[in-house]
């Protein structure tokens, strides 16, 4: 939070663009916000990626997955167009930071199988229509038909972990934002959810990320199926 808070004053700010200039991670091939037809995006399932990662430990949460807002995502990794062919360019806190600006902390909780699906669905009844993807972490995965009527578009038999699929009497350690746990961006049946642990800042996850697995490119996105 003291990194924030340079950026925001301006008697810091000598000392706030020193912070900002520091080098967290490199970037190989910009690493963007753009979904595909099923609503994934690079940027958001790393981030996931990174929550779990860290989350995953017992003594951190013990997360087997991780839901991460779309909306909490401000800004891509981007490699600058006249960087040096072939070599990574670095990735400074201040792009760490203008990726996620809100000063969100990740929370797990425990949640149905039953529940976990019915949040899914909560990303597609909206009142004006438009989705609201969760993106989500690496092992998880499900299918989900647009055309469908509400509350039956996901395919509650396509929920896998780690190939397994999920029964709907399943606990399963969910970690995400504190912006979700509250009801963000119409979520509601995150109110059923049990047994918080508070973790870290979402930002501090990502950047531990970016250091340990620089340089960083976009993965393959096939966690979530669209069927039609």
């Amino acid at each position: 939070e003291f990194r924030r808070v340079l950026f925001r004053s301006g008697h810091y700010r000598p000392l706030a663009a020193k912070v900002g200039e520091r080098h967290v991670g490199t970037v190989a091939v910009t690493v963007d916000q753009s979904a595909n037809e099923a609503g994934e995006s690079a940027l958001g399932q790393m981030i996931a990626d990174a929550m779990l990662e860290d989350t995953s430990d017992p003594s951190r949460g013990g997360a087997q997955i991780a839901l991460v807002n779309t909306g909490g995502i401000r800004a891509d990794v981007a490699r600058p167009s006249d960087a040096a062919p072939g070599q990574p360019s670095p990735i400074t806190f201040a792009m760490a930071s203008s990726v996620l600006p809100f000063g969100n902390i990740s929370v797990v909780m425990t949640m149905t199988g039953d529940a976990l699906a019915r949040l899914l669905e909560e990303q597609f009844d909206r009142p004006d229509g438009r989705w609201t993807m969760l993106q989500i972490s690496k092992g998880f995965s499900y299918a989900f038909d647009p055309k469908k009527a509400v509350g039956q578009r996901v395919d509650r038999s396509s929920l896998t972990l780690n190939g397994k699929s999920i029964a709907g009497t399943d606990k399963i350690r969910v970690a995400s934002v504190d912006f979700v746990w509250n009801g963000g961006d119409r979520f509601t049946v995150v109110k059923e959810a049990t047994e918080p642990t508070t973790t870290r800042d979402v930002l501090d996850q990502f950047i531990d990320y970016l250091q340990k697995h620089s340089p960083i490119a976009p993965g393959p996105r096939g966690r979530v199926r669209r069927i039609s």
